[in-house]
Order: structure tokens, then C-alpha cells, then sequence
């Protein structure tokens, strides 16, 4: 379990990280430059980051974004589970 925690704790990393540089859509980069990968596939589609974000959100690793926009950042959970 925190394993499959840990990797989704990644992705919400990812994701918070092309925010914080300026990327307006951090869901299709990351779909373009995913930052695990799966079973050595490239590029991931954008449905399927979305999934991967949204269940981040679900286990509490990411914070809400302002409605209509893409947003959020690590909570303190996401941040223990990176710093170990």
C-alpha cells in the first residue's frame, strides 16, 4: 500500500512542479514526460493523467485547485511520504 501511496505522491510532485514553473497544462506535459514510467512507454494519455491526479487527490496527497482551474499543491501527507 505504500508503495502504490509513494507513486502517486510522485505524480502529485510532478504536477505541483510544472505549476510552479509556469506550465498552463501540467497534465499534458506530464502525459508527454511522465515522470514513471509505464512499462517503458513513453507518453501516457491525457485521460489517464487525469486519472493518476485525480486519485492523488483522492488519497489526500494533493490539494484542491480553484474551481475551473488547474492548481493544488502537496499536502504534508505527500510531503512525508517524498521525504522518506
Amino acid at each position: 500500500m505504500r508503495e502504490t501511496t509513494c507513486y502517486f505522491a510522485t505524480w502529485a510532485a510532478a504536477y505541483v512542479e510544472r505549476l510552479q514553473n509556469g506550465d498552463r497544462r501540467p497534465i499534458q506535459t506530464l502525459a508527454h514526460h511522465p515522470p514513471v514510467r509505464f512499462r517503458g512507454q513513453r507518453r501516457l494519455s491525457v485521460n489517464t493523467v487525469r486519472g493518476i491526479i485525480a486519485e492523488a487527490r483522492d488519497r489526500e496527497l494533493l490539494s484542491s485547485p480553484p474551481a475551473g482551474k488547474a492548481g493544488g499543491e502537496l499536502t504534508g501527507k505527500a510531503i512525508g511520504l517524498l521525504d522518506t
